[in-house]
């Protein structure tokens, strides 16, 4: 599935001198093309397929490089939704926006997971503000997330910048499509790399690309 309408050409062929002679279809597998590849550079699925994925997280015990944080940050966002979380093999509840119930709120749009605290009173004991249990419990491999990364209202939810990208590559892909696959080629003179070419010659989409590759605090 593409990132812009499969049919939605009419801005690909307002850039060519000779629009009788362009292949509609051809056209249409270049959005395609262009799609996988903004995906594939960025690191994230883009548009949602309907599908889960998991992944497995260390707890950090409230910690992060020595300072308290209680946030837990997906491979991939946006999330179209969370299917279950499991900490030490037990299933918590959780909640997109503020709660003050649920035990882990969820940022869909960065996908963060915040993991709630509770007051713990030593019994016996009266503490003055309370004490609070820490964030994720510590651990390796020990919390289990399933969800559902990408956008999945297309092209309606994706960003504006995105989807110029992905037309202005998939119009690069249908001029050089003799490349396609193609990483670089050695000549007599030297190699020529294609995709820095293609970054040189469509500025604009390789800037809003990178700016979507995936990056999580370690």
């Amino acid at each position: 599935m593409a990132l812009v309408p499969i049919g939605d050409i009419g801005r690909l062929k307002d850039w060519a001198p000779d629009q009788d002679a362009l292949d509609d279809g051809l056209l249409d597998r270049m959005l395609v093309a262009a799609t996988t590849y903004i995906e594939k550079r960025t690191g994230r699925v883009i548009v949602s397929d309907g599908a889960d994925i998991t992944e497995i997280h260390d707890g950090d015990g409230g910690t992060i490089g020595g300072r308290e944080s209680r946030k837990l940050f997906l491979k991939m966002a946006p999330v179209v939704a969370i299917t279950s979380i499991t900490e030490n093999g037990v299933v918590l509840t959780s909640t997109a926006g503020y709660n003050t119930t649920q035990d882990v709120t969820i940022n869909l749009t960065d996908g963060e997971l915040f993991r709630r605290t509770r007051p713990s009173i030593p019994s016996g004991l009266l503490v003055s503000p309370p004490t609070s249990l820490t964030g994720w419990a510590p651990g390796n491999q020990n919390i289990s997330i399933d969800y559902q990364p990408g956008y999945t209202l297309i092209p309606d939810d994706a960003p504006e910048d995105l989807k110029q990208a992905c037309y202005e590559i998939a119009w690069w892909i249908y001029k050089h499509g003799e490349r396609l696959g193609v990483a670089s080629k050695s000549k007599q003179s030297g190699s020529r790399s294609y995709e820095n070419e293609m970054r040189l010659a469509i500025p604009f989409a390789s800037l809003v690309v990178d700016s979507y590759r995936t990056w999580r605090p370690v």
